[in-house]
């Protein structure tokens, strides 16, 4: 019945991500820009990521996230997040532990952009990117831990056509991750983004 319930769950993220994308959200998904919302303007989106495949064993994972997102000035927002995870993890071996947890809470997490230049009315768009967040339950292995990370960027993006919206962002990314699994010491992880926070093109 739990595993219906986070069918059921993934299947709503699933619409109202597709509700959302026809508002002014983000041209490409998990690309970033330096578009910011207007001011006193507010809006919700859930955002849902699935992970599945290792070399051997059984590995699936679901993130799911619920964003309220508010415009505080013309060039300043902010967000917030309440993060969902759901794990199996079979067979794996290695670092990974047997999981079996269906939707559970993860973790809160924020997000703090700063515009610095427009792209509609400037050469180039600019803005500065912060991204503190906690974590109960490690995203990777799917068990407990106490993680707290920091996440930085600087956004660059230059619109080469105002019809068509392609967008070419240079991303400079400065991540620290601080992980303290329970009952262990601090660790310092290196940050690598994933395939879907990539540019849409490197230059």
């Amino acid at each position: 019945m739990t595993r219906f319930l986070s069918g059921a769950f993934a299947s709503v993220v699933a619409l109202s991500c597709a509700v959302s994308a026809r508002a002014s959200g983000p041209d490409f998904g998990y690309v970033y820009t330096t578009g910011i919302e207007e001011e006193g303007e507010t809006e919700l989106s859930l955002w849902a990521t699935d992970r599945r495949g290792k070399a051997q064993g059984h590995y699936e994972a679901q993130d799911y996230r619920l964003e309220v997102e508010h415009g505080i000035s013309e060039r300043f927002q902010v967000s917030g997040y309440a993060n969902l995870a759901s794990h199996q993890i079979r067979a794996i071996g290695g670092e990974f532990e047997p999981v079996d947890r269906d939707l559970a809470f993860q973790g809160l997490s924020a997000e703090f952009k700063y515009q610095v230049l427009d792209p509609t009315h400037d050469r180039l768009g600019l803005a500065f990117y912060a991204e503190p967040g906690w974590s109960r339950i490690s995203k990777v292995k799917g068990t407990k831990a106490r993680e707290l990370e920091l996440e930085l960027k600087t956004i660059v993006q230059k619109n080469f056509a105002a019809v068509e919206q392609t967008l070419a962002n240079l991303h400079q990314l400065w991540c620290s991750v601080w992980v303290q699994p329970l009952n262990s010491g601090r660790n310092v992880l290196p940050c690598q983004p994933s395939s879907s926070e990539r540019p849409a093109f490197d230059v």
